[in-house]
């Protein structure tokens, strides 16, 4: 556990570094170009690196460096490759590949808020009927948030990040089917780690996570 801490620690500068390098070089790019929304997209994606300092801070959390890792390729991914390149407009089938990671990452996001809210932070098999529906609504709640998100983008900004125009409602409600699939995908992981005790890669991060921030408090 410690061993993989150290790992993540010295490869987040990394990432921090590409992240900030493609976010200001697609910035430029789009003000040479004339596109405000573009370039507003890519400076406003450097601001989501601060979300893991932020949510220690408000939350008096310990540093998980896999955890911050986790946030920042996502963001990464969804966001400043996602959005700004864009690639869910040029890369087929990006879109719906992001948001089925997307249910994924906000089961595993839910799973942790879960014991930050529950006043009983031990890991007991029992609650794992309470995590799961917990943390699947979540998720479908953030997938549904997200998409009232770019529906306002589309009214301000008179895009079409819904592709409404050519899909009509179909693109959304595939959005959302893809990232309930994901969802309920990491929710396999869940059980498998309150039923059997086996750690994937995000359990394994969860168990940090806890062990460091919530084992032996009430």
């Amino acid at each position: 556990m410690i061993h993989r801490e150290a790992i993540f620690q010295k490869l987040n500068p990394f990432l921090i570094g590409i992240y900030s390098i493609v976010s200001l070089g697609l910035a430029v790019y789009n003000i040479q170009l004339g596109r405000p929304y573009y370039y507003i997209l890519a400076f406003g994606g450097l601001l989501l690196l601060a979300v893991p300092f932020l949510l220690e801070k408000l939350f008096h959390l310990q540093t998980v460096h896999q955890f911050r890792f986790v946030v920042y390729l996502f963001s990464f991914l969804a966001y400043v490759i996602g959005l700004v390149v864009p690639a869910y407009s040029l890369v087929p089938y990006y879109d719906k590949a992001i948001h089925t990671l997307s249910g994924v990452f906000c089961t595993f996001g839910a799973l942790l808020l879960f014991y930050l809210l529950s006043p009983q932070k031990e890991i007991r098999e029992k609650d794992f009927p309470l995590v799961s529906v917990f943390s699947f609504s979540v998720s479908m709640a953030v997938a549904g948030l997200w998409e009232l998100s770019e529906y306002a983008i589309s009214v301000v900004f008179g895009t079409d990040p819904q592709n409404v125009l050519t899909t009509g409602v179909h693109d959304t409600m595939q959005d959302m089917l893809v990232c309930l699939i994901g969802s309920l995908l990491f929710l396999i992981s869940i059980y498998c780690y309150y039923k059997k005790r086996k750690t994937s890669l995000l359990m394994g991060i969860f168990q940090t996570f806890h062990a460091s921030n919530f084992q032996g408090k009430r």
